[in-house]
């Protein structure tokens, strides 16, 4: 098996282990009299052993690969640049990690360049990630407001035209303030989400779910046919006393 370069063999091997189940890390590179580039080899990110924690660092370290001697590798010898695979061991000492886990790899990790950009500004700004994202959390006006406002600057102060949210009343503010010319509409994902909350008893219901649900969520092609099947749906159910699809009817028509 050969790889035309170092970024190709990588990959390759680490797609290979998540895969399997494991995580992946360099290991030696050997280069020839010349200083080029002859021997690579990539290691189960479980090879080798962990120095031993020492009383005072307990607190402070925190390690998330238990190393266990693990020996699978694989090896490439390079030959006028092209990759040779001259070694591998498939062999592991350790239980594999789960699907469920797999997300949790360090080499399956990847920051794309927008994502990149985006940490890039924020710390131009002098706002690492972490606090940026506790901010959101507090979901209130005032931290919508700044988080619009960095994606206007982010864009070059171009607005979008359209933007779908949740039903959240302090984005919904901050979008009017910051946002005034874009059309905010509700996301049908968060509706059905909230749906399953709300009118769980009604979905249940062939009658509510396909006869109407359904039809309002997916299949209407104008307000006009919305607007009818909502009031037949109403009428047929007895729903004029339900709250929440009240609340809906009237954010949908703001």
């Amino acid at each position: 098996m050969t790889f035309a370069n170092e970024d190709e063999a990588y990959n390759a091997y680490n797609a290979y282990a998540i895969w399997k189940g494991f995580g992946v890390r360099k290991g030696q590179k050997s280069n020839n009299s010349k200083g080029i580039l002859r021997i690579c080899t990539f290691l189960c990110n479980c090879e080798g052993y962990s120095s031993p924690i020492l009383p005072h660092e307990q607190r402070d370290v925190y390690r998330t690969v238990k190393r266990t001697g693990c020996e699978a590798c694989i090896k490439f010898k390079i030959e006028d640049g092209v990759w040779v695979v001259t070694r591998f061991e498939e062999v592991h000492n350790h239980p594999f990690i789960d699907d469920k886990q797999k997300h949790l790899i360090r080499s399956y990790q990847h920051i794309t360049d927008s994502d990149k950009n985006t940490l890039t500004s924020l710390a131009g700004d002098g706002i690492r990630a972490t606090q940026a994202c506790a901010f959101l959390l507090d979901e209130t006006i005032a931290s919508f407001v700044w988080a619009f406002q960095s994606f206007l600057k982010a864009m070059g102060n171009k607005a979008p035209k359209t933007i779908f949210t949740d039903q959240d009343h302090a984005m919904e503010n901050a979008i009017n303030t910051i946002l005034p010319n874009t059309n905010h509409h509700l996301c049908i994902w968060h509706i059905g989400k909230n749906a399953t909350h709300h009118i769980a008893h009604l979905l249940r219901s062939s009658g509510f779910r396909d006869k109407y649900w359904h039809k309002l969520l997916y299949q209407c092609e104008s307000e006009l046919e919305m607007e009818n099947i909502w009031k037949a749906m109403c009428h047929e159910l007895n729903l004029g006393d339900n709250k929440w699809l009240d609340n809906l009817y009237r954010v949908c028509h703001k």
